[in-house]
């Protein structure tokens, strides 16, 4: 499993690694300095001695957070994920898989923002109160990356919970893709600066669609796909998010990053409705 690389686990691997180090510097200075020396220069080295331990960390992590700017940045615009165990789709996933735990959903985020992604999907064909823990996953999207979160539910009303959890998230920074029926439970959200777009819409006018060649599509057992529309068909099937990196998926030419024919998975299905793509009216500057 990928480690996270978010802030607060660089900020504890640094801390604990400085830490460490600190003990076992102090420990050299005492057990190799003559008995005059004073307590105040022994306890002046420890501290030269945690500085430049640190200095190198900040060094060491700069350089890697560079590399995978240089590297990813650019390579995907959208993360759309879906939390429903039935997706988007209605193709239900393997009963026998395991969904993600919330800190993989973190691992997910972190490596999608190392690859440029700036808007944040959540899907859940139900109310989103049913998943109460991606509120932690959204909010760490927008407080450590600066995304845009965009939660899209196919209820047909917003409960007061729900509302209640929206409203903790950053106004300017939420935007939400509900159904006709839900659009007015939602309307006081309109003035708190939340942006609500609905989504009974019909698949992009193109064929192939190649707007998933910007996108990272996971299901709740973190398997990717090439978008929503497609979830649970092998022609599909990118790999899931413990194999590789998202860079690689996005970057290889052997999958498929577009969908022919879409219509003819729209005809039964109504997956479309959650795609970024589609909502011109919130994604301007990407349409």
């Amino acid at each position: 499993m990928r480690v996270r690389v978010g802030v607060e686990f660089r900020r504890d691997f640094a801390y604990n690694s400085v830490s460490a180090a600190a003990q076992e510097g102090e420990y050299r200075s005492i057990v190799s300095t003559p008995k005059e020396t004073s307590e105040a220069e022994i306890v002046r080295a420890s501290l030269e001695s945690q500085l430049s331990l640190a200095k190198r960390i900040s060094k060491g992590l700069g350089r890697c957070a560079q590399e995978l700017s240089n590297n990813g940045r650019g390579s995907a615009t959208y993360l759309w994920v879906c939390v429903s165990k039935d997706g988007i789709s209605d193709r239900a996933c393997d009963g026998e898989t395991s969904r993600l735990t919330v800190d993989e959903w973190l691992n997910v985020v972190d490596e999608a923002a190392s690859i440029g992604v700036s808007r944040f999907v959540v899907s859940a064909k139900r109310s989103l109160s049913d998943f109460p823990d991606i509120w932690r996953v959204c909010e760490w999207a927008q407080d450590t990356h600066g995304m845009v979160v965009v939660l899209h539910t196919n209820a047909a009303k917003l409960s007061q919970d729900e509302l209640t959890s929206i409203r903790a998230l950053d106004p300017e920074k939420t935007r939400m893709l509900l159904t006709e029926q839900a659009m007015p439970s939602a309307k006081g959200l309109e003035t708190e600066g939340i942006v609500l777009c609905p989504v009974d819409k019909g698949p992009l006018d193109c064929n192939p669609c190649e707007k998933p060649g910007k996108m990272v599509f996971v299901n709740p057992e973190g398997t990717l796909y090439t978008c929503g529309l497609v979830e649970g068909l092998a022609d599909f099937h990118l790999g899931d998010v413990f194999d590789g990196t998202l860079l690689k998926v996005m970057k290889n030419p052997d999958l498929p990053h577009a969908v022919a024919d879409q219509e003819r998975f729209f005809a039964k299905h109504h997956a479309c409705d959650g795609c970024p793509a589609l909502a011109k009216d919130i994604f301007e500057d990407e349409a």
